[in-house]
């Protein structure tokens, strides 16, 4: 947002309105590239794979063993704190939904 500010100052003789469209651009692909990576990360605790010795273990920590009841907790862990991050995108996901479906209302109204 400073960037884009000072690049309307110098370049645009201050016409923020004229400029807006390019500055919602840049933040939605900002927050498009937070939302994927958030996403990957928090569901991570979700992808185990099966091991020879017939236990399952996250991809990512193979020293966690997934749905294991007489385990230390980590996988439990994982999942709760994952679960909980998981607000984030989907809040975010829900949002632009909200705003597909308002938009053209929006353009019809002017």
């Amino acid at each position: 947002a400073i960037v884009h500010i000072g690049f309307v100052v110098a370049k645009h003789q201050r016409r923020f309105r004229e400029r807006a469209p390019s500055l919602i651009a840049a933040i939605g692909t900002l927050a498009m590239a937070f939302y994927i990576s958030v996403t990957v990360t928090v569901l991570q605790p979700l992808e185990c794979k099966l091991h020879p010795n017939g236990r399952w273990t996250t991809k990512a920590y193979e020293n966690v063993i997934c749905w294991d009841p007489e385990g230390d907790g980590d996988h439990v862990i994982m999942l709760v704190v994952g679960l909980f991050a998981l607000s984030v995108p989907v809040t975010l996901f829900a949002q632009t939904i909200t705003v597909a479906l308002k938009l053209p209302a929006a353009l019809r109204n002017g």
